[in-house]
């Protein structure tokens, strides 16, 4: 996969609500679209940990240099594991209930 493809979603799940109930039909969306899943998880994996009211509250309370960090170290991880999760066998596999 390429780093766009996985960039991208996950810089935008920023602005994505991030109420855990509405991980589940988005996630459900995704996968009945044909969205791969290295990009789908590095959207939901990203979309709770890196929000916008978390990052106020850690610049509030810490600093920004600490929000900052959290940040990129939130957008790492949903990267990384969009990577993983994008090049290991399940390509094959139905997730949708065929």
């Amino acid at each position: 996969m390429r780093f766009r493809q996985i960039f991208w979603p996950a810089c935008l799940a920023f602005s994505h609500p991030s109420v855990h109930v509405l991980q589940y039909p988005c996630l459900s969306g995704f996968l009945e679209t044909g969205i791969p899943l290295g990009i789908t998880f590095s959207f939901l994996i990203a979309s709770p940990l890196v929000n916008e009211v978390i990052l106020a509250m850690l610049a509030g309370l810490f600093g920004l240099k600490v929000a900052l960090v959290y940040l990129m170290a939130g957008l790492t991880v949903a990267i990384a594991a969009g990577f993983i999760i994008g090049e290991c066998s399940w390509r094959n596999t139905c997730l949708t209930g065929c």
